[in-house]
């Protein structure tokens, strides 16, 4: 434990110093930088990405820094983190996130244009519930959050450890309910274990969030799985090449999950629109976004997921086809 505790503190000392001097620098340099950008974004003949993506960073870098003093404004609260873990500093924590992603949420539609069309968002309550998220983007790791603070729920993410990167998500999601996984493989058990755990403590007002793609989709991602899976699974690899927006699923996190809570119902969560915005180039030619993204919820009652394994993994592999099947169709009515 004590390795962890200093690998930790050690990681906080170059990120949150990092967050803070990158906001010095983006908003006291705004007065040179933005005039650029716009000149910038004339000669390219682009209605101001460039200018549009500076003016989120400094957005987000205040909602970074908003995370950090909130977290410590709640750990002298809490005793020093004696408390932290108490029922009244975890509701204090939840609504510090839930704002922190509001912010995040409606800065983006000012700046970048964001639109969020929601059908069935009335499905996600009451908990538990597993949500299995369509991913594309890092926009898209805020829907279930916002969808779930909207209805008075508290989300549980599972997420890649290369996110504790972030301040903010390494503050809050270490003191609220989440994992963040290894991804390495060195001690897959145990990463199993906590999933299990983090679904068994979730309650009614609780939605456990798992992105069962592994990663965000995009084409040249999709190409590349493809074409290991040749060498490895050509059957696999056939039917990966068919899809035309999702990754296959991976089975091993969710069916953790879903053995930790038994009597928790499934939503699985479709979008539709992020498709051009999965990084910084794609970005700088997506701005701002030119439709809105198409959200649909559908809730699957725990009686018609399967519990053995083999037969869990072909149904997730089935519902992930009617996803990419869904999400093909919106393609096709409005271009990607």
């Amino acid at each position: 434990m004590a390795d962890i505790n200093r690998s930790t503190w050690e990681r906080r000392l170059v990120t949150i110093p990092a967050v803070a001097g990158a906001w010095c620098v983006l908003t006291l340099g705004a007065p040179v930088w933005m005039p650029i950008a716009v000149v910038a974004d004339a000669v390219r003949r682009r209605p101001l990405p460039i200018l549009r993506l500076g003016a989120y960073g400094i957005v987000y870098l205040s909602a970074e820094i908003f995370a950090i003093v909130s977290a410590s404004v709640l750990w002298v609260a809490s005793g020093c983190g004696l408390a932290v873990k108490s029922a009244w500093s975890q509701r204090l924590h939840s609504a510090a996130q839930a704002r922190w992603v509001a912010w995040l949420v409606a800065a983006a539609g000012r700046v970048l244009g964001l639109r969020i069309s929601i059908a069935g968002a009335d499905l996600m309550p009451p908990g538990p519930v597993i949500v299995l998220c369509r991913h594309t983007s890092l926009i898209d790791t805020l829907i279930p959050a916002t969808l779930a603070a909207e209805r008075g729920m508290r989300v549980r993410y599972v997420l890649k450890s290369d996110l504790l990167w972030d301040p903010a998500l390494d503050l809050f999601g270490h003191r609220l309910p989440n994992h963040f996984v290894d991804r390495s493989g060195s001690n897959t058990a145990a990463e199993l274990r906590a999933l299990d755990a983090l679904a068994a403590g979730a309650g009614t007002s609780d939605a456990v969030v798992i992105f069962p793609e592994g990663t965000r989709w995009s084409p040249t991602r999709q190409e590349r799985l493809v074409e290991r899976l040749r060498q490895s699974d050509p059957e696999a690899a056939d039917a990966a090449s068919t899809r035309r927006a999702t990754m296959p699923p991976r089975t091993a996190g969710t069916a953790a999950l879903l053995g930790g809570n038994p009597t928790a119902d499934v939503v699985i969560l479709m979008h539709s629109g992020l498709e051009g915005f999965t990084g910084l180039s794609d970005a700088l030619r997506s701005l701002p976004l030119a439709r809105p993204v198409d959200v649909e919820l559908r809730r699957v009652p725990r009686s018609e997921v399967p519990t053995d394994r083999e037969q869990l993994s072909e149904w997730l592999h089935r519902e992930w086809r009617q996803v990419d099947e869904w999400v093909a169709n919106r393609l096709d009515r409005v271009g990607p």
